[in-house]
């Protein structure tokens, strides 16, 4: 199917981030958007009326976000320095816990497994596996490297080895990771 075969009308345009939108996520609830911005900044929205509920600014780009499937107040918020911040409190303005993932390296995907509460974490070449506390803390559980050996997708130049999307799959017994040029593995 061709796009240009697909109707569709603009219901309207949300108006906030003066640098270039990185990441969308829609609440569980489906009632609030998030947007996540290259100036650093956070926005909700109410996703009905298209209006700002809150604002966030974060010292790095933001380039991925993930709502907690079992705490769907809980949002999830990965930057360009390394930086996870965990925001619970959508009216405060403020991130409740900002972890230094301990890597100087972009967050470039985040996922969130619903039974267990792991969190998959892309973070440069690497993939971590982090447990969200009740305190709103995480703490790492396992690190995965890049896989050795992934073939190039065509005349690629660029050979960095980025997961560029995480899910997971299977009750959260498997992580599909996709890299950037690599292929999903």
């Amino acid at each position: 199917m061709l796009v240009k075969d697909f109707p569709f009308t603009s219901e309207r345009v949300l108006r906030g981030h003066t640098g270039a939108v990185n990441a969308l996520t829609f609440a569980p609830s489906g009632n609030e958007l998030a947007s996540g911005s290259e100036d650093g900044s956070l926005i909700i929205w109410d996703s009905l009326s298209g209006k700002l509920k809150s604002c966030f600014t974060f010292a790095s780009s933001i380039l991925s976000l993930a709502w907690g499937p079992r705490c769907s107040y809980r949002l999830y918020v990965g930057c360009l320095d390394g930086t996870l911040a965990i925001i619970e409190d959508l009216e405060s303005n403020e991130a409740t816990n900002s972890v230094l993932t301990g890597i100087r390296a972009p967050v470039f995907s985040l996922a969130v497994e619903g039974y267990s509460g792991d969190i998959a974490i892309a973070l440069g070449s690497e993939v971590h596996i982090a447990q969200a506390l009740q305190s709103g803390k995480c703490v790492t559980r396992k690190i995965f490297p890049s896989p050795k050996d992934l073939p190039l997708m065509g005349e690629q130049l660029d050979k960095r080895v980025r997961g560029r999307a995480v899910v997971f799959m299977d009750n959260g017994n498997l992580l599909v990771v996709a890299y950037l040029y690599h292929g999903i593995v």
